[in-house]
């Protein structure tokens, strides 16, 4: 896998993400869905996870 830090263009976002962010992800846009699997791989890395809105609002 490449470095999330020199493939992933959402960096900025994910970087500043802590227990309790919204990270919005538009599926729409080609580099957004190509980002996801490091996107969530740094999250994961970070001890954050992907949960669903309801979750997080629970």
């Amino acid at each position: 896998m490449t470095s999330f830090v020199t493939c992933c263009p959402l960096n900025g976002a994910v970087t500043s993400t802590d227990n309790g962010s919204v990270v919005s992800l538009h599926s729409g846009y080609a580099d957004t869905v190509a980002a996801l699997p490091s996107v969530l791989a740094e999250l994961h890395r970070r001890g954050l996870r992907a949960v669903t809105t309801t979750e997080l609002l629970s």
